[in-house]
């Protein structure tokens, strides 16, 4: 596998939006999403640059891919009008293709 590059990036990102979308939910306070995010980001990037197995470990094409079937899936939940349904069901999808390459199905 090369360096990836692109799964860190993808992973922190991910885990960032995820935060700042709970904690939103959660209090509606802009300086906790913005804390949540901060915190999130931070972590994410520290098991990023871990040997942990997790979604950061992604191969560039993967990541690309991954990240190409989030945007869209998040582009039609927003065109539809249900852009939180769209955020859930593409980090569902990201986690997806996480699993399937890391698998020996």
């Amino acid at each position: 596998m090369s360096d990836p590059r692109v799964g860190p990036w993808l992973f922190t990102t991910v885990t960032a939006m995820l935060a700042g979308f709970a904690a939103l939910v959660l209090s509606g306070i802009p300086l906790v999403v913005g804390a949540a995010v901060i915190v999130a980001t931070v972590a994410a990037t520290a098991v990023g640059r871990s040997e942990l197995p997790s979604p950061a470990r992604m191969g560039d094409r993967r990541a690309v891919g991954a990240a190409t079937l989030f945007a869209v899936v998040l582009g039609a939940g927003v065109l539809g009008g249900e852009p939180t349904t769209g955020l859930l069901v593409g980090m569902g999808l990201y986690l997806t293709v996480w699993l399937l390459g890391v698998s020996s199905w």
